[in-house]
């Protein structure tokens, strides 16, 4: 019964972030410093893998795993002396591998970004995320990508 309660508050919630950008005038437009992060996931010390199909967003265990991945990367960018005070944006699972790989879409407020004076170059930000990242070491059992990431600046 809860799962179906679960399953119906996100979808709701899904609904009105939709529904909430469709509304949003254009001149109010928000701009984001955008990024991906490719690479593989990690449950603990084990590497993670799936048999089931994660390509429906829908999918309960693909948004609880979004989740934690959000979770986790930020907690790993919440260690930069610069990149813990630039507010939080949004994230998103974007692509599951049927295998172990995934590709975590994230967007930060690009006038918090650039008034804190973070390299938004893809060299300068890129290598700055992956030590983060590298140096991070979850707490429990909780899923994060392991060394060996790529980090993909869409904002030019």
């Amino acid at each position: 019964m809860w799962h179906r309660t679960f399953l119906l508050l996100t979808f709701i919630h899904l609904l009105s972030l939709v529904a909430g950008s469709v509304l949003i005038p254009y001149s109010h437009e928000t701009k984001y410093f955008e990024f991906d992060i490719e690479g593989v996931m990690y449950l603990g010390k084990t590497k993670v893998s799936w048999n089931e199909d994660l390509t429906k967003p829908w999918n309960s265990k693909r948004l609880l795993l979004s989740a934690t991945l959000c979770n986790a990367a930020w907690d790993a960018l919440q260690r930069d002396p610069l990149l813990r005070y630039v507010g939080k944006g949004t994230c998103i699972l974007e692509y599951v591998h049927q295998g172990d790989f995934g590709i975590l879409h994230m967007r930060l407020p690009l006038y918090e970004v650039q008034s804190y004076g973070v390299d938004q170059t893809e060299e300068g930000f890129g290598d700055k995320v992956k030590k983060l990242f590298e140096k991070y070491k979850p707490t429990g059992e909780q899923y994060y990508f392991g060394k060996g990431i790529r980090i993909n600046v869409l904002t030019k």
